[in-house]
């Protein structure tokens, strides 16, 4: 009896703290999945780069300029990278569309060496593709929050480089979406293909893990300026 009294209230005590463990563990897995419990640190990057978007078109800017009138409008400093910018921008092949609507866009040779560093990168690229050309014709917010979904899963499997750069890839594709959200309903009233931009514009943010891993000295801020003026320069 003794032995039995003195185990019945461990066994109660051990049982009250797995459960408490297991409504722990729900609870927390319950506020990622309501919030994803989970902030971009790159998020200024997609902020960047539509400061910049909007910096080009303030002045009238647009496709019908050249690479080196773009960056001097969006981010004067970065014009001594302006050989790394251009090279970038041309590397990025503008966005083609099948007879089902399906987008597909050619990567350049710095940034498709970038992804091989890591298979995840390209799980996620194609994931990414996957969600913009679901994109045209549909509310911008539901794109966003598909891709705020796909940075919440990579970022549990990435770290280092590899976790900045796609994460900078999603704020900018994010951000990108916003803006030319914006802009196609002012000029199209929402019927132009809003993947094309954002396509293009967030594979040249890949930008980000060549400036960290493969451009020695040059600085995101060229990075964060390719990604722009890819966009901008879209064939529609």
């Amino acid at each position: 009896m003794k032995k039995v009294g003195k185990f019945v209230p461990f066994m109660m005590l051990a049982l009250s703290l797995i459960l408490n463990s297991f409504s722990s563990i729900e609870s927390k897995e319950k506020i990622e999945k309501d919030s994803n419990g989970f902030k971009n640190h790159m998020e200024y990057i997609g902020i960047g780069h539509n400061e910049f978007l909007e910096k080009v078109y303030d002045k009238g800017l647009n496709s019908n300029s050249s690479i080196k009138e773009l960056v001097m409008a969006g981010s004067p400093k970065d014009i001594v990278h302006l050989e790394f910018i251009t090279k970038m921008v041309n590397s990025v092949g503008q966005p083609e569309v099948d007879k089902h609507g399906n987008m597909s866009i050619e990567v350049g040779e710095e940034i498709e060496r970038f992804l091989d560093q890591n298979p995840v990168l390209w799980e996620f690229q194609n994931k990414m593709i996957t969600i913009i050309n679901e994109a045209d014709g549909k509310p911008v917010e539901g794109l966003i929050s598909n891709i705020k979904n796909l940075e919440f899963e990579y970022s549990k499997e990435l770290e280092g480089v590899d976790l900045d750069a796609m994460l900078a890839v999603g704020s900018t594709a994010r951000h990108s979406a916003l803006f030319w959200s914006s802009k196609i309903q002012q000029k199209h009233g929402g019927r132009s293909h809003i993947s094309r931009y954002i396509g293009r514009d967030f594979v040249a943010m890949w930008t980000v893990g060549i400036v960290s891993m493969f451009a020695g000295p040059i600085g995101v801020g060229a990075a964060l300026a390719a990604g722009a003026v890819a966009s901008i320069l879209t064939d529609m």
